[in-house]
């Protein structure tokens, strides 16, 4: 490991960067294992707390460097301990391999209780077909969202929506959520299903902040469509929160989208060991204007060599 990759490991207080959005950016947030989030609430920003393929991880891993760490038991924790107020939102995973249903149940049970506003869905959820995720729905004191999906069963259509509205202070904030195209149900152009969606919410509904929640992947080899692509070719998007597989985007990236705009992508880490967050800051008349980000360890022991240990975890 060389020498500037091990500084960047051990450093546990980097403060996050806050960026001015009407400039070309040049991404460089932090890893911390502090709780930044203690941080005074900014009265004109969003704060967005986001996971990503936890994978049924409900307690913390048991493995050298990552003991303690991750889990949402630990993700529940810092979200109420935070004096941000942040809106907390998940990128699909979140089932795990058990295909025990007790243990969906727990965890969708505690994800409804540690306060999560959106989710949406991917390849776990739909692993087991339609019968079984709509099973959970009872369960999901949470909004799901997907807007390139078309469900056949009748409690996935109801519980399932294209967007989701919240308002979050003064600001109008809208959800999205899409997923790769999946044998076990009818699906759409995830693309271009997100951009029509996303039209709508800016310039129908007039939403400060667009954020579509992806179950694409940060890259593909295949003819599928990942969130690099994804957000060169978006529209109206200010933030696609990916999920899908164990890629963290650190420093978060933003890219020209096809209006030649900016949006932002963020990834968090497989089993809520890399907690994604950030902070949009907004100017008086309502216009983006900052983009604050950071990478959280959840838990402790998050040593030198937390990320050799971190990518040889598997689902």
């Amino acid at each position: 490991m060389n020498n500037d990759r091990r500084k960047f490991l051990q450093s546990t207080s980097l403060l996050a960067t806050t960026y001015l959005l009407a400039k070309p950016l040049k991404s460089i947030a932090g890893v911390s294992t502090n709780n930044f989030l203690s941080r005074r609430l900014q009265l004109n920003a969003i704060n967005i707390i986001h996971t990503g393929n936890l994978h049924g991880k409900l307690y913390p891993f048991a493995l050298g460097d990552l003991n303690n760490v991750g889990g949402l038991h630990n993700i529940h924790s810092i979200v109420k301990d935070s004096r941000m107020a942040p809106m907390v939102v998940d990128a699909g995973g979140f089932l795990g391999n058990s295909g025990l249903i007790d243990n969906d149940i727990n965890l969708v049970r505690q994800m409804g209780k540690t306060g999560y506003t959106a989710v949406t869905i991917g390849d776990k959820e739909l692993a087991k077909g339609e019968a079984y995720l709509a099973s959970l729905v009872p369960y999901m004191d949470f909004t799901v969202v997907n807007c390139n999906y078309n469900f056949s069963d009748a409690a996935l259509k109801a519980k399932v929506s294209a967007y989701h509205i919240v308002r979050h202070g003064q600001y109008k904030i809208g959800i999205t959520g899409v997923g790769p195209i999946n044998s076990n149900v009818a699906g759409s152009d995830p693309v271009k299903k997100a951009n029509e969606v996303a039209g709508y919410l800016k310039n129908e509904l007039n939403c400060d902040l667009v954020i579509c929640l992806s179950q694409l992947g940060y890259e593909q080899k295949s003819d599928q469509t990942g969130n690099k692509a994804f957000a060169a070719a978006s529209e109206n998007i200010d933030i696609i929160i990916g999920g899908h597989d164990k890629t963290v985007v650190h420093p978060q990236l933003i890219i020209r989208n096809n209006e030649k705009k900016q949006v932002v992508l963020s990834n968090g880490g497989f089993g809520g060991a890399v907690l994604g967050t950030v902070t949009f800051g907004f100017n008086d008349k309502r216009g983006l204007q900052t983009f604050n980000c950071k990478n959280y360890v959840p838990g402790t022991n998050a040593g030198s060599s937390f990320h050799d240990n971190y990518t040889k975890i598997t689902a």
